[in-house]
């Protein structure tokens, strides 16, 4: 008896052993000189939503030039992405979207992946997502930085007009493309969860009946539009989050921390205790704030009956999940609404990152580049304790609506534009 539940129990270890390779997913990693000049830490991250994790981590010697790592992550999802962060050279994220029992090559240089085998979605993410992306990224970052920097009118509107061109190339004619190409569920719902700005609802519509019909037993797929909404992140994520901004940190040399806000005035305190938060019915009195190619752009300058006052940050998730909803609303209801997005992001380039991400240059995308008392000043009008926070304004610019979502902003708007 007893040798017979020995045997059944070694059976089972060994079964239990025998599963694990079947979703343990391992990363062969190549990397070239210029990565592994220096010893160094390679961290695997993995975040789904508002978690955020180590999943594993391995110390690259001097003159390694290859290692591998192995791991089976319990919660692997659709929606979880992973990313390798190295401590001294090489790519601070580069971004994996991987799925269990995989068995992925990779070739990286101080720039980032330049090779992948063995996962699909990885394939498709640098050769056509993203891959493609890049150049025409970095060509309207060179030539925003010159727009910035020159002061002739003529030649303002030159370059505006450049990357107009490229950032619509960017928004729709990249990403069609793209479909055309994509074989893999997580990587068709990625790039169509980003949106397509500016184009026919036809189009989309289109696009998600031939998703549907291409991946029809995939559950998330079967189920869009429909986004899950994530708990807030855990005191484990933020220590992991703290640790991935201590790295980026010492590689940089910037602080990620947030600054030091500056002390009001009693004057000051007092102005702002006087300030009554709006409400339905009151009219928003001229706002202008920097838009993307450093101008002012005003709310008076804009002539659409109605106009979307939205308040968010590139830091801020729940924010950056409206913008597909956001882009969507706009465009089907193209003349007669307009979002005014404005940003409390303190670190612009930050700012620029999550609109060439969220592909949401559509928008008319404002920061708030004031004082300290500006911005709280902003904050007590509009009752900002947390964001993302909207404000509806009718043509008379009266506040319709506060706090209204992307599918309900179309209902209501549906109903004002009959």
């Amino acid at each position: 008896m007893k040798k017979s539940l020995f045997l059944v129990f070694v059976l089972s270890l060994f079964l239990l052993q025998g599963c694990k390779p079947a979703d343990q997913i391992t990363l062969h990693v190549t990397v070239s000189d210029d990565v592994c000049r220096s010893g160094q830490w390679v961290y695997w991250f993995s975040g789904v939503g508002n978690e955020e994790n180590i999943v594993d981590s391995c110390f690259l010697a001097k003159g390694q030039h290859s290692f591998t790592m192995k791991k089976v992550i319990p919660d692997m999802n659709e929606d979880m992405l992973c990313w390798l962060t190295f401590t001294k050279y090489g790519p601070q994220q580069s971004f994996l979207i991987l799925n269990k029992g995989e068995n992925v090559k990779l070739t990286i240089n101080k720039n980032g992946i330049t090779k992948t085998e063995g996962s699909q979605e990885n394939y498709e993410w640098y050769h056509y997502a993203d891959g493609k992306a890049v150049k025409v990224r970095k060509k309207i970052d060179s030539l925003t930085d010159v727009l910035e920097a020159t002061k002739d009118s003529l030649v303002q509107r030159q370059l505006v007009d450049s990357i107009n061109y490229l950032q619509d190339s960017l928004d729709t004619k990249l990403p069609l493309y793209n479909f055309k190409n994509l074989k893999t569920p997580k990587m068709f719902l990625f790039e169509l969860t980003a949106g397509l700005p500016g184009s026919p609802r036809k189009t989309v519509d289109s696009l998600v009946k031939v998703m549907k019909q291409r991946f029809p037993h995939n559950k998330r797929v079967q189920e869009y539009p429909w986004r899950p909404k994530y708990p807030p992140a855990t005191s484990h994520s933020k220590l992991v989050y703290r640790r991935l901004l201590q790295i980026w940190a010492k590689r940089t040399g910037h602080s990620y921390k947030r600054p030091v806000t500056p002390k009001l005035s009693t004057e000051q305190k007092n102005a702002l205790d006087k300030i009554q938060a709006l409400k339905p019915g009151d009219k928003v009195a001229s706002l202008s704030f920097k838009g993307l190619h450093g101008k002012n752009i005003a709310l008076k300058d804009i002539h659409t009956p109605y106009v979307l006052i939205d308040f968010w940050a590139s830091w801020c998730t729940p924010c950056r999940e409206e913008v597909p909803d956001l882009k969507l609303a706009q465009a089907n209801y193209k003349g007669k609404l307009t979002v005014y997005a404005v940003s409390l992001d303190e670190n612009k380039s930050k700012w620029r990152k999550a609109i060439r991400i969220d592909k949401s240059n559509m928008l008319t995308q404002v920061v708030i580049d004031s004082s300290q008392f500006i911005r709280k000043k902003i904050q007590k009008l509009f009752g900002i304790k947390f964001i993302p926070r909207n404000f509806l304004l009718d043509q008379h610019r009266k506040i319709i609506a506060i706090n209204i979502p992307g599918d309900s902003l179309e209902k209501k708007l549906g109903k004002l534009c009959r």
